[in-house]
């Protein structure tokens, strides 16, 4: 019960959720999440009544969204990172996840030149971005948050974009000089397909 409590409020005071209330998900909507880490956001659309198709790589952070959210009927969760192919893949941790492995899973990324990664890995599967927007008829949600990765998605996302409601996209250019030619290209491409509307690049 007082759980329950600390999440409500949470849900209505944090600038996070506050955002995510403007899109007005609701019962019977479907939201995908990929990167959902340890859950907060997979748990703040369940808690609307939507359908969460969430995939999380890390080991760490996986164990703590099954825990938070494994029950609800309404979760489907997958242990598996999101590209532009299937097979396996190394993921690398952050340079300090040895400190606290689920507080920094967030940082772990499929992309090696990713800047504040180490040269430690696991070995994670991975699916295909298309196996996953196959998955739904109409997706209310896209919510896009894989540390680098994104770049290699975005494409198959916008040519899906018309069964897409919002999509929320976290771009990691500014601390990562590897991925700042490729995030032009995205943003250009998104101005290109008039998808500026459509595509929030303010996500947290």
């Amino acid at each position: 019960m007082i759980r329950k409590f600390k999440i409500a409020i949470k849900f209505l005071i944090s600038p996070k959720f506050k955002y995510l209330k403007r899109f007005s998900v609701g019962k019977g909507d479907i939201v995908v999440d990929l990167g959902a880490n340890v859950g907060e956001v997979s748990e703040y659309f369940l808690a609307r009544g939507a359908t969460v198709d969430a995939y999380e790589p890390n080991p760490h952070a996986f164990a703590v969204l099954e825990q938070r959210v494994g029950n609800n009927s309404r979760a489907t969760l997958n242990k598996m990172a999101v590209s532009d192919h299937c097979g396996t893949a190394s993921l690398w941790l952050y340079e300090q996840h040895q400190d606290d492995e689920v507080k920094f899973s967030q940082a772990s990324s499929l992309k090696s030149e990713k800047e504040n990664v180490s040269e430690d890995c696991v070995t994670v599967e991975v699916t295909d971005i298309s196996k996953v927007l196959q998955k739904h008829d109409h997706i209310k949600l896209l919510k896009i948050d894989i540390e680098g990765g994104e770049y290699d998605i975005m494409d198959q996302v916008m040519e899906n974009e018309s069964r897409i409601d919002y999509i929320l996209l976290e771009t990691h250019e500014k601390k990562n000089r590897a991925f700042r030619e490729k995030n032009d290209q995205m943003l250009k491409s998104i101005k290109e397909k008039g998808l500026e509307n459509k595509i929030y690049l303010d996500w947290f």
